[in-house]
């Protein structure tokens, strides 16, 4: 489930050119709580804008 949601947010990074931790974070702080959630998404949105 945590790798649909990073697949969605960078799918939608790649069309609109922004939103990957619009639509990403909500789904990674449901599933994995917030504090793992902010990690995640730290090096995954410097991964996707790269």
């Amino acid at each position: 489930m945590t790798v649909l949601a990073v697949f969605a947010g960078g799918l939608l990074q790649g069309t609109a050119g922004f939103g990957f931790a619009l639509l990403a974070a909500p789904l990674l702080v449901a599933l994995l709580g917030p504090q793992e959630a902010v990690g995640a998404l730290v090096v995954l949105g410097a991964v996707v804008n790269a």
